[in-house]
């Protein structure tokens, strides 16, 4: 399991109270990392790479994170472990969280809703959005907020695309704002997405 976390962008955040703050971190801890050709985390804002299995791009003044990874697993392995809600709960958090499938409907117009839970401070935190755009097994789009923060809705743009035998796998997630996106990423975010990248890779295996 790769340790790597994501410095210097405790100021998007320092000033929140420890309820915010937790939300803030269990939200970066829900975010799907991708391909990972390159094994590096990329914070241009402070020019910052710190290495894991997974490629972050978070680059200054853009509203987006982008990651990428490969997987050595068909597409059609990779997106049925994004998008199956018995498979879900073993990757989503990295096994940090505990997370529970409430809904899940793969097909334009409908939506999705997760309920993740903290067993340190038994916390709930729930998350969910609506499907956009399935092109089963290449492309999925989607919306993503947390209930309580209804004015932090992401878009997800999420590909798979067989590459050497494997997949390459790409989310691009746009933010409403720069100050949007810097406030989603928290230390430990790179850890937690690279924990699920590895536990999602173990799943595509098996259903490949």
């Amino acid at each position: 399991m790769a340790t790597g976390q994501v410095t210097g962008v405790e100021a998007a955040g320092e000033h929140r109270p420890p309820q915010a703050a937790r939300r803030a971190e269990v939200l970066a801890a829900g975010t799907i990392g991708g391909r990972g050709t390159g094994p590096t985390v990329v914070d241009d804002r402070k020019g910052t790479d710190i290495v894991t299995q997974a490629e972050i791009i978070i680059a200054p003044g853009r509203q987006d994170i982008i990651m990428t990874r490969f997987f050595d697993a068909p597409p059609e392995a990779v997106f049925r472990g994004v998008t199956d809600p018995t498979l879900v709960p073993r990757w989503w958090s990295g096994g940090r969280f505990t997370t529970e499938v409430d809904r899940l409907e793969i097909r334009p117009g409908g939506l999705w809703r997760y309920v993740v839970r903290d067993p340190d401070s038994a916390g709930e935190f729930v998350f969910r959005g609506v499907c956009h755009d399935v092109d089963e097994p290449r492309r999925l789009v989607q919306t993503c907020e947390m209930e309580g923060m209804p004015s932090a809705v992401q878009l997800g743009v999420f590909t798979f695309d067989a590459v050497d035998g494997g997949t390459a796998y790409r989310e691009t997630s746009v933010f409403a704002s720069v100050e949007q996106r810097d406030a989603w990423v928290r230390p430990g975010m790179a850890e937690t997405m690279s924990a699920g990248m590895d536990l999602l890779a173990e799943i595509a295996r098996e259903q490949g």
